[in-house]
């Protein structure tokens, strides 16, 4: 991914820095390198634009949110 298509990505919010800018750029925890991985599969494979992934990974972190509320409850099957 281009470094450009980070920054739209940032801009966007689908990702953030782990802190302000560095001496060589951003810097990125490995969930916000997995998102960029994940965007990068959904725009390429996917053909879905920046709104519609948007949407997805808002659905799936909900989904997440959600699945791990079950389990702490004990109600969910894995």
């Amino acid at each position: 991914m281009s470094r450009r298509m980070v920054l739209v990505c940032c801009k966007h919010g689908l990702i953030s820095p782990t802190a302000g800018l560095r001496e060589h750029g951003y810097c990125f925890t490995g969930n916000a390198v997995r998102t960029l991985r994940r965007i990068q599969d959904l725009r390429t494979v996917g053909g879905i634009n920046l709104a519609g992934i948007k949407i997805i990974l808002n659905l799936s972190n909900k989904v997440e949110e959600l699945r791990s509320i079950l389990m702490h409850n004990g109600s969910a099957n894995p």
